[in-house]
């Protein structure tokens, strides 16, 4: 008989402890996301990191064409871009350049071009719309108001313009964009290949190192 008033003891404590204990909440639903959704986020962040710098079209020694991308060497660099206090230590260590720029594609066949105002001060490049001759680094020094083309290679060969011309369409605190046109040939062979180029381009400024004026939204 005791045993049996026992264990009804114990079967009436235990309902009492489960009856107590508080009910464990279910965990919150997981949103999931669409293949849609994924794919919108992967081309959001595709179109950042692409974001297309240069249009370039090669008549000779090839015919070639390439759009180049605002990532690694792309882009643009300009003393307009710094305040006073970067201008002056720029100006001591002999690199105020008004303005250059490099449009490059290590896609084979891989080509850079670099043009370089690095002879000119910054009223003979100011800020705004302009046109400058193109200078080879085999011809006499560049002067002011000429870009030198300071690295022209492609598909491993390295070349030297003869005659050129950049255009310059919008160049302000937020960036620079325009044309270029150039003839040369191929350095250092006595069979010496023509090169023949014509491109586009718009850069940003970065607004990083020595570019404290840049206005450019970089989000």
């Amino acid at each position: 008989m005791r045993t049996v008033k026992f264990a009804t003891l114990v079967i009436a404590a235990s309902a009492t402890l489960f009856a107590c204990k508080p009910k464990e909440e279910a965990p919150a639903p997981v949103a999931e996301v669409t293949e849609g959704e994924a794919a919108q986020d992967d081309a959001t962040v595709a179109s950042f990191d692409r974001r297309e710098a240069c249009e370039l079209t090669m008549s000779a020694p090839d015919s070639n064409d390439w759009t180049t991308y605002w990532e690694g060497s792309n882009g643009a660099k300009s003393l307009h871009w710094a305040n006073d206090t970067e201008k002056a230590a720029l100006a001591n260590n002999l690199v105020s350049i008004p303005l250059e720029i490099t449009c490059s594609s290590s896609e084979s066949p891989a080509i850079t071009v670099t043009l370089s105002a690095s002879n000119s001060k910054d009223t003979e490049v100011p800020m705004g719309p302009g046109s400058y001759p193109i200078w080879g680094r085999e011809q006499s020094p560049v002067k002011g108001g000429q870009f030198l083309t300071a690295t022209l290679s492609y598909d491993g060969r390295n070349f030297d313009s003869r005659s050129g011309t950049i255009s310059i369409s919008e160049f302000g605190s937020a960036g620079v964009s325009g044309t270029f046109s150039l003839e040369g040939a191929e350095m250092g062979t006595e069979d010496a290949a023509p090169i023949r180029i014509q491109g586009s381009f718009e850069f940003p400024c970065r607004g990083g190192v020595m570019e404290s004026e840049c206005t450019a939204s970089q989000n």
